[in-house]
């Protein structure tokens, strides 16, 4: 006879066999088979052969009260998962840049009295998102015939405050000399160099001057790539080890089981390899900072599905220290704390479809408003990856429609809004689109930022 979940094999005088389909999902189930006796005289009775469907160390509680109800099977507990993939210390991209800023022209000492140097001033910048390793020289050229000249170097910022000189009487050799002013760590503005000499008593002259900076970009770090993580994905869950099989989503909702070899799932900002006990290493591509993904797993424990998730972060930078620092963000909502110095916090395209694009929902614990030229404190936002393909003709000297303009094209959605352009004079008319980004605008409510919805203005 075939039961609900299997074969009832019986003979004339009671004796029976009964074999099960062997379905995990048959486990802690009654097949009930009803028999009937007769006796000669024709009277007969009735009963039920109850088979419990069971395995070894199920832990099926069985009803002894009535034999026909299925038993109890222990309920298994599957959990979610989370794990982060931490960014180390980024590097910032270092640029090299030289030029050559005119020449300290020396005359000649004429019937005694020394010859004095003249100089046309210039200027050399640094972008509001980069500091520089300045190095501003005199080159005193080889086989030169000046005596003695007294030559004074010096370098101004943009509101006259000098930030490096030296005065100076060089020792003329036969292949030259060079007067050198060296500034470790110079921050954003434009600089003037000023040089002057006095005192020359031999021929005249000619001495080049040139600024090398070793320029450091806050606003671009060098590839880098979060650390391998590793983890189990099971053991959190309680559940019946030996009547459960344990399956991976490998995209589009179709999961495989997991065998003895493992496998690997390629994600979108990574790898995870995973082994048949669950423990798992996610491998991040090269570069992806603030990203996130979930991979869904499944349990089935007597024939029953029980899904899970394990989700895997790759932080976004978000904490610096009392120096100067670079922090990015990521698709999540984060909370950036810059410790002092002025920092750089930038923004990415993530994801070009988003009207977000890509971005959470930020907060600045921290944020030091000012102007970088003058402020060693004050903290930038640059968003020029995502004002790429801006139409700078719809700024004008109206800064009142250029708010409202920047408010239509980036999608943010403000009850009430201050726009403060940080820009030297404050007249001019913003036409070009790096004016608007390294002008260091920003708008803020109480120091603290919320950065939110598309393209990332600041509300």
């Amino acid at each position: 006879m075939v039961g609900a979940y299997g074969t009832l094999y019986i003979s004339p005088n009671g004796q029976y066999k009964y074999v099960s389909n062997g379905a995990p999902e048959d486990i802690g189930k009654v097949d009930t088979f009803t028999y009937t006796i007769r006796d000669f005289n024709g009277t007969q009775a009735t009963a039920h052969l109850n088979i419990r469907i069971d395995g070894d160390n199920s832990g099926v509680i069985w009803n002894n009260t009535d034999p026909q109800n299925d038993g109890t099977l222990p309920t298994p507990i599957v959990l979610d998962n989370s794990d982060h993939a931490v960014i180390g210390a980024v590097t910032n991209v270092h640029q090299t840049v030289s030029s050559n800023q005119g020449e300290l022209k020396i005359a000649a000492g004429l019937f005694g009295a020394g010859g004095n140097g003249t100089y046309t001033p210039t200027t050399f910048s640094i972008a509001n998102t980069d500091s520089a390793h300045v190095v501003v020289k005199v080159n005193i050229p080889a086989l030169s015939v000046g005596v003695a000249p007294q030559i004074i170097l010096t370098i101004k910022d943009q509101n006259g405050v000098t930030v490096g000189t030296i005065t100076q009487t060089p020792i003329l050799t036969l292949v030259g000399a060079t007067v050198t002013v060296d500034i470790p760590n110079l921050g954003p503005g434009t600089y003037t160099i000023t040089s002057s000499a006095s005192g020359n008593t031999g021929l005249a002259f000619n001495a080049s001057v040139t600024v090398n900076q070793d320029i450091t970009h806050y606003n671009d770090i060098a590839p880098v790539t979060a650390v391998p993580i590793t983890g189990n994905m099971l053991t959190d869950d309680t559940y019946n080890h030996a009547y459960a099989k344990f399956s991976i989503d490998t995209g589009n909702g179709q999961f495989t089981e997991v065998g003895y070899n493992g496998i690997t799932i390629q994600g979108d900002y990574g790898s995870l390899f995973v082994k048949s006990d669950g423990s798992y290493v996610y491998t991040p591509k090269a570069g992806e900072i603030g990203r996130q993904e979930v991979f869904d797993y499944k349990l089935t424990v007597f024939g029953q599905d029980h899904i899970a998730s394990l989700t895997v972060t790759i932080d976004a930078v978000t904490t610096g220290d009392a120096l100067r620092n670079t922090l990015i963000s990521g698709e999540l909502n984060d909370s950036f704390t810059g410790n002092g110095g002025s920092d750089v916090l930038v923004y990415h395209v993530l994801e070009n479809a988003s009207a977000t694009g890509g971005n959470g929902t930020d907060h600045w614990t921290d944020f030091h408003a000012g102007n970088v030229n003058t402020d060693r404190n004050a903290d930038i936002i640059d968003i020029s990856d995502l004002l790429i393909g801006f139409n700078s003709a719809n700024i004008t000297a109206d800064l009142t429609a250029s708010a409202t303009y920047l408010k239509n094209y980036l999608g943010v959605r403000l009850m009430v809004i201050t726009l403060r352009l940080h820009w030297i004079v404050m007249v001019q008319v913003l036409t070009i689109r790096q004016k608007l980004i390294y002008s260091n605008w920003i708008i803020w409510r109480n120091q603290v930022l919320h950065l939110t919805a598309r393209q990332r203005m600041i509300s």
